[in-house]
């Protein structure tokens, strides 16, 4: 780490250096922005620089991370496939157990309404016809958490408020000469530098 803090020394010396030129830069003339134009050609060059010793440190960094996601890939989408269909066999079979328990409530409830069965006997009936909401083993348990989940059933039905503007489609459009209530073109001004020599 020591020397790679000291090969970044020249380095650091030149962007302080700039750094305070930039703070105490005044522009009133023409010959104060050709110096300002040479300075701003000195910190792309600089930068350049910069990128380059970077990249001889996060390149070799990027490459091996790469290569550790690419080998791990297939087992992580392997299980995750896994984990996925065995998630789903539960809530199937949970759901299938509790659609079975409605469907008997309801007619131990359609008994009680009709006279046939007392409600205290229909009570006793309904205790322990709902399916387990923990499921417990040795070593793991199980719970089934009930999530809200928005879902759009008509699109056309949502208002404008929840319509989002598509500023990549828009901007294309504008800038192709459509003229779009809302939407204008706006110049502004970005110096650009480039090495003359």
């Amino acid at each position: 780490m020591i020397k790679k803090e000291q090969s970044l020394a020249p380095l650091k010396a030149q962007v302080s250096k700039i750094a305070q030129f930039t703070e105490a830069v005044v522009i009133r003339n023409s010959e104060e922005m050709a110096q300002a134009v040479d300075m701003l050609g000195q910190i792309k060059t600089i930068d350049k620089k910069i990128t380059e010793q970077k990249e001889k440190i996060t390149r070799p960094l990027s490459e091996a991370l790469k290569n550790a996601r690419a080998l791990f890939k297939p087992i992580e989408d392997q299980w995750n496939e896994a984990t996925k269909t065995l998630k789903w066999k539960m809530v199937r079979y949970q759901t299938l157990q509790e659609t079975k328990a409605e469907a008997k409530i309801e007619k131990i409830e359609k008994k009680i309404e009709a006279g046939s069965l007392t409600f205290v006997e229909g009570v006793e009936k309904i205790a322990g016809l709902e399916p387990e909401v923990r499921v417990e083993t040795s070593d793991f348990s199980l719970t089934f958490r009930k999530d809200r989940k928005m879902v759009i059933t008509d699109l056309s039905l949502i208002p404008d408020e929840y319509w989002l503007v598509d500023e990549i489609k828009l901007r294309k459009d504008i800038l192709a000469g459509i003229q779009v209530p809302g939407a204008e073109i706006v110049i502004i001004k970005t110096p650009v530098s480039a090495k003359v020599k």
